[in-house]
């Protein structure tokens, strides 16, 4: 089990990958990274938003390994992921131990995501409303035996890149981008085309609009 922690709360990274570099160094909180509950790497004037950024960045083409540098250190990588065939190890030049343990993806993402979701300031209603978008498609045919979360990476990706970005204005862009996030996701799995994506992108494009005006 991988953790990613942070003592930050409501913070606002919306259009991060276009900020000035000057503005990602502002904040400095506690970051830590457990796995297995055991402390790997641990920093407590952590920048939080610049690890933030060249995560959003890798976010979008994760073929190739992560590779966190900090300018407010000499010692790098900071945090870097290496893929292994199907799966990923962690490394850090601060680490505390050698972690010999990988990780399948989803994991690792995850797990990230879910320290992006408590840190950042995310509209409850919002993920609520897009959440109950994602379930009733269910293009997988996944909701009658799996968990209520099976969607919640696709959904937390579909919130930042769609209803958070200035880009994906239109019913076409966003079934597009919606395309791209379950393709990425599940593969052959996802046999849906981009025009079967066409409804379900009406309702995230007004979802879009409703939080717009909000």
């Amino acid at each position: 089990m991988i953790e990613f922690l942070c003592n930050e709360k409501n913070i606002d990274i919306n259009g991060i990958e276009s900020w000035d570099y000057s503005e990602l160094l502002k904040l400095e909180c506690w970051f830590c990274i457990k796995i297995n509950g055991e402390v790997f790497y641990e920093e407590p004037l952590f920048p939080i938003l610049e690890f933030i950024y060249f995560y959003e960045k890798w976010d979008e083409d994760k073929t190739q390994n992560f590779v966190y540098n900090t300018i407010e250190s000499e010692d790098n990588p900071m945090i870097s992921f290496i893929k292994n065939d199907e799966k990923w190890s962690i490394d850090s030049v601060w680490r505390r131990f050698e972690c010999k343990e990988v990780f399948y993806f989803g994991q690792l993402i995850g797990a990230v995501d879910k320290m992006l979701k408590e840190i950042c300031q995310v509209e409850k209603n919002t993920i609520d409303a897009l959440t109950k978008i994602i379930h009733t498609w269910d293009p997988i045919n996944l909701m009658s035996f799996c968990p209520k979360d099976e969607y919640e990476f696709e959904i937390t990706k579909i919130y930042k890149r769609i209803l958070l970005s200035s880009q994906n204005n239109n019913i076409s862009e966003i079934a597009s981008a919606v395309n791209k996030i379950f393709v990425k996701a599940f593969g052959n799995l996802f046999t849906q085309s981009i025009e079967d994506c066409y409804e379900v992108a009406k309702e995230i494009m007004q979802l879009k609009a409703q939080e717009e005006q909000s």
